[in-house]
């Protein structure tokens, strides 16, 4: 049993049919679930799981709000969002929409972030890498489009489970190395 558990609020957001879902449902399951139908997203679906830090006593308690794609939600959505600690955005690497549409889905959660809109730690997952060739970004563009918007970059196959999990570590690493720094900042001023 961790000895300290820490909660962060992490929104997954992108278009419709990036594989949100079935990215979030690999992660939790350890790769056990894949949806082999797509089922849209209505509203949000909230998850949860820890993730243990490596080298402590200490878990990172993920709130994992996995969000509807269509523009409809949007509303709604940013309630949600509201107070995120950070954000995942997925792209389909055979879709160019949902390539085009990444700025706006950073520009809407940051938005509503909890701390400084500029710091709120977010990463880019470009989604189905296995079709390789039906790809229309490449893992060099990719990097180009995070670096851009001052995100880290992922690819991944949610289907084949393959890389589904780093993102996830990344940012439960990152929320407990700033929840560590904010103790530790205390006990100076006390």
């Amino acid at each position: 049993m961790p000895r300290s558990i820490i909660r962060a609020k992490l929104a997954v957001v992108g278009d419709c049919a990036v594989g949100k879902t079935a990215l979030t449902k690999s992660f939790l399951t350890d790769g056990r679930d894949y949806p082999k139908n797509y089922e849209m997203t209505f509203g949000v679906e909230l998850s949860t799981k820890m993730v243990p830090i490596p080298d402590t006593n200490d878990a990172v308690e993920l709130l994992i709000y996995d969000s509807a794609g269509l523009p409809f939600y949007e509303p709604l959505l940013s309630k949600y969002w509201n107070g995120a600690n950070m954000f995942i955005v997925v792209l389909d690497v055979t879709s160019p929409s949902s390539v085009r549409s990444v700025p706006t889905w950073v520009s809407m959660v940051r938005g509503q972030a909890a701390v400084r809109a500029d710091a709120t730690k977010g990463v880019l997952v470009a989604n189905k890498a296995d079709l390789e060739s039906r790809r229309v970004i490449g893992t060099s563009e990719g990097r180009e489009l995070a670096s851009s918007l001052q995100l880290e970059y992922f690819e991944v196959s949610a289907k084949e489970n393959k890389g589904v999990t780093v993102p996830f570590e990344v940012l439960a690493l990152y929320w407990h190395r700033v929840f560590v720094e904010k103790v530790e900042s205390f006990h100076l001023i006390t």
